[in-house]
């Protein structure tokens, strides 16, 4: 699956599910997942690496590419961190662009 990074690289990934009991451990990725149309990506770290990067993106899976709205961590853990502390302005940024000039 494409992901458009946040400067614009085009990069490949899978998406990573979530279930209702991973709750408890990612509540704001959790809450993301199922409430809105927000997704979960891995992405490979670097081209001779095994590890991976995850980001969250926005947008339907059968669309051709998905447009990443947080940067890349290491780890689900730093990634659910980030988006704690920035979910206001995630779900702004995301939900209500392109609104503000209609008012």
């Amino acid at each position: 699956m494409p992901v458009i990074s946040r400067d614009g690289e085009v990069l490949s990934g899978h998406e990573i599910g979530f279930l209702s009991t991973d709750e408890d451990l990612y509540p704001q990725l959790t809450r993301l997942f199922f409430d809105f149309n927000f997704r979960v990506v891995a992405i490979p770290a670097g081209e001779n690496s095994s590890s991976s990067q995850y980001l969250v993106t926005f947008g339907n899976v059968g669309e051709d590419s998905l447009s990443a709205i947080t940067p890349a961590f290491a780890s689900l853990d730093e990634l659910e961190s980030y988006t704690n502390e920035n979910i206001i302005d995630i779900l702004h940024q995301t939900l209500f662009s392109g609104l503000e000039d209609e008012f």
